[in-house]
């Protein structure tokens, strides 16, 4: 196998959208992104993967090959990875409302759902296979 760290990280892109999917939280928009992490146009989600350090890996894996000399046997790579979903939230009116209580809570409500789909899913055996 060849992978890179992008391919490992649409495997995980396209696995979370799978969970939100199966949650009945279908996300709207995804991106693999590289250093900063910005989110904009969140309506309906928005999920960012983004590789955020790739290291040489050894046995047992993802043990990181610190000091190892390097085995022409084993090209092992560790990636880690910062995840979010962002969704809109209420906001102030142009007025300069303040968005109710109820309306507050829910989008609190689903930021916290979204949170457990996301633990529930890089937890799962199933990830790792």
């Amino acid at each position: 196998m060849n992978e890179s760290p992008f391919d490992v990280a649409q495997y995980v892109r396209d696995y979370l959208l799978e969970a939100f999917n199966v949650c009945a939280r279908p996300i709207a928009r995804s991106l693999i992104a590289v250093g900063g992490l910005t989110g904009d146009h969140a309506d309906g989600g928005l999920l960012i993967v983004a590789p955020a350090r790739v290291f040489r890996a050894t046995t047992p894996f993802p043990t990181e090959a610190l000091n190892a000399p390097i085995d022409d046997d084993t090209d092992l790579l560790g990636v880690e990875f910062i995840v979010q979903v962002h969704q809109c939230v209420p906001a102030l009116t142009e007025a300069g409302a303040v968005p109710s209580i109820e309306d507050q809570e829910a989008a609190h409500e689903a930021l916290l759902l979204d949170s457990a789909v996301l633990w529930r899913a890089l937890w799962s055996p199933e990830f790792l296979v």
